[in-house]
């Protein structure tokens, strides 16, 4: 059980913007091939997004404690052109967030004013790909 709780910690950390590498109780796991991944991988998913949620909070606190203080260097204008850019490019790349690069994504996404049920609902999808991908394959990405 303790196996559990730490995968779910693992992926909770790993998918905020903390830029840690991999998961390593839940490859221990699917390395040694004695163990049933069904379980894991939901709870691996589970604290992805957690970790996803965490990013898409603090990006709403950021946003939030902007616009409140006087000191803007993003005109209104501005704000709305890159919000336009990331919807239209960056949006696809939501359910990439697995890549270690691409964790801060749900934060930047919130920032600019995209919504929780759009943006986390891509993050969870990519994140059953990649785990389910791994279990498939028994390795990592």
């Amino acid at each position: 059980m303790n196996f559990y709780l730490n995968i779910l910690i693992e992926s909770a950390y790993v998918s905020s913007i903390i830029p840690f590498g991999h998961e390593p109780t839940f490859f221990a796991m699917l390395g040694f091939g004695n163990y049933d991944m069904m379980l894991p991988v939901i709870i691996a998913v589970i604290g992805s997004a957690i970790g996803a949620s965490f990013c898409f909070a603090l990006g709403l606190l950021m946003k939030n404690i902007y616009f409140k203080t006087g000191q803007k260097h993003l005109s209104r204008e501005k704000y709305q052109k890159a919000s336009q850019i990331f919807s239209r490019f960056f949006m696809l790349l939501l359910p990439f967030t697995w890549i270690v690069l691409l964790n801060f994504l749900p934060l930047i996404a919130a920032f600019l004013g995209k919504r929780a049920r759009i943006v986390l609902p891509l993050v969870i999808l990519g994140k059953i790909g990649y785990y389910g991908f791994c279990v498939k394959t028994g390795k990592p990405i």
